[in-house]
């Protein structure tokens, strides 16, 4: 179907599929959240991610508390996410301690991961199953660049370990 047509006041609205309810009253994003399997189950998601990171601070310091930003699960482990690198090495510190009080109350609770979240995001940076990130393009000039000095130090111990560290940077 054409939306535009030959002059602009011949427009066209295409009508909404069957399967979106139609209101002219918007309806209450709580009472969507009822309403809507999909969005009742994103809903609870959140709920729960909410319960355990209120159980997780009340096991923190006050001072450490407030820095960490969001949690998720994961296949038996914690991803904690803070908002800066100090805070998230403190809590690192934390973890065993952390790790055997969440046992208590999550039997099946393996380890806890702790994360920097990009700054302006409570998120985590990226998806925990999501694909390596691309190698920079530094790293195939670096091992060209190493590999010629190694070459230059031929049959020497020095030269042995540069050819070992381009093969690695190859690799990367």
């Amino acid at each position: 179907m054409t939306i535009f047509s030959e002059s602009v006041s011949s427009l066209q609205i295409p009508t909404p599929p069957d399967t979106l309810p139609v209101s002219k009253k918007p309806k209450p994003v709580a009472k969507l959240l009822q309403t809507q399997p999909q969005l009742a189950v994103l809903d609870r998601a959140i709920r729960e991610r909410q319960a355990l990171l209120g159980q997780i601070r009340e096991l923190l310091p006050t001072e450490i508390a407030p820095h960490c930003t969001s949690v998720g699960q994961d296949k038996g482990s914690i991803h904690l996410l803070c908002d800066s690198p100090i805070w998230a090495s403190r809590l690192r510190y934390m973890v065993p301690q952390l790790l055997s009080e969440l046992r208590r109350r999550h039997p099946g609770l393996a380890n806890i991961k702790v994360q920097v979240a990009q700054q302006g995001r409570t998120g985590p940076a990226r998806s925990f199953n999501s694909r390596p990130r691309p190698r920079p393009p530094g790293s195939t000039i670096a091992a060209q660049s190493v590999e010629e000095t190694a070459r230059t130090l031929d049959g020497d111990s020095l030269g042995q370990a540069l050819q070992r560290l381009a093969t690695t940077l190859r690799k990367r």
